[in-house]
């Protein structure tokens, strides 16, 4: 599930399919983590089916945002990249219009799928036409507008 939300289930597609994990998840602010056994789940999702609806809709919303986020890999050009990337963070990890990348450039370059250079290139295009305040790895949003319109034409 995407990271900042409370209470979601990672893993959904590998748990159901019987096989191992095949992705790696970091966190980028503190978390707590609950294990369960696919066993136990298994039979508690056997047993409750309002738990199995409320499963399937995180899974079918887990599925969705990651069929988005591929698209937008694929056909968004730079700029609606990095938009989606600010956003993401405002809205998804922070809920606030002022907060830090808890990542490097490299990292956040290759959520973009794109160069470190080319992030910078294209974060200091965003601070120069004051879309963004830029401090190293401070940000601030000063036209929402503006980075929902990117993120839209892409």
């Amino acid at each position: 599930m995407k990271v900042g939300y409370s209470g979601n289930f990672i893993g959904i597609p590998s748990l159901l399919n019987g096989i191992t994990f095949n992705f790696t998840l970091s966190s980028v602010k503190a978390s707590t983590v609950c294990q369960i056994p696919f066993s136990v789940l298994d039979t508690i999702l056997e047993n409750n089916h309002k738990l199995s609806k409320e499963f399937l809709k995180c899974f079918s919303k887990d599925y969705l945002y990651q069929a988005n986020r591929l698209s937008g890999l694929l056909f968004k050009q730079l700029p609606g990249r990095v938009a989606d990337l600010i956003l993401y963070f405002a809205e998804e990890i922070y809920s606030s219009d002022e907060f830090e990348f808890p990542l490097n450039r490299a990292g956040l370059a290759e959520i973009c799928g794109t160069t470190k250079e080319s992030l910078i290139r294209t974060l200091s295009e965003f601070n120069h036409d004051r879309i963004i305040e830029l401090n190293r790895n401070s940000v601030k949003i000063n036209s929402y507008d503006i980075l929902k319109t990117l993120s839209k034409l892409g």
